[in-house]
């Protein structure tokens, strides 16, 4: 896979262990190998359906039901029902670390006297997500 990440995820992946790391739903790797993870998930795994992967998105994590992927382009961060496919994959954070910042504060906020509505709506606002669905799932 040749593909130039942008920096920022390259900065985050310098900064953080990804090997073993899964928060609440969110699986971004299990193995202890994140790098051999991302060539799998965009190798192997063949998310995109039948032909050649879209060249400016990369699987990075997975989740029930959602796969998450990164536009390398852009450097925002979509949540893609594999029913509905990549087409209609929606953005759920501006970059990869704003992602993840969302998830640890989902995580570490929920049921804790927040209201789930008002807490999704928090965290998609910090993020600079479009969609709030996929943070209200988040957090339920």
């Amino acid at each position: 896979m040749s593909v130039k990440l942008p920096e920022k995820f390259c900065q985050m992946l310098a900064r953080f262990d990804f090997g073993r790391l899964t928060i609440g739903p969110i699986a971004f790797c299990g193995s202890g190998d994140y790098g051999r993870e991302l060539l799998s998930l965009n190798e192997d795994v063949h998310w995109w359906g039948a032909g050649a992967r879209p060249k400016n998105l990369l699987m990075v994590a997975n989740s029930d039901p959602f796969a998450i992927l990164l536009d390398i382009d852009t450097e925002a961060v979509y949540a893609m029902d594999p029913e509905l496919g990549w087409e209609k994959a929606v953005q759920i954070a501006a970059d990869f670390e704003r992602f993840v910042r969302g998830v640890g504060t989902a995580f570490l906020c929920r049921g804790r006297g927040n209201a789930s509505d008002d807490l999704a709506q928090s965290i998609r606002l910090g993020v600079q997500g479009h969609d709030l669905g996929f943070w209200r799932n988040l957090v339920a």
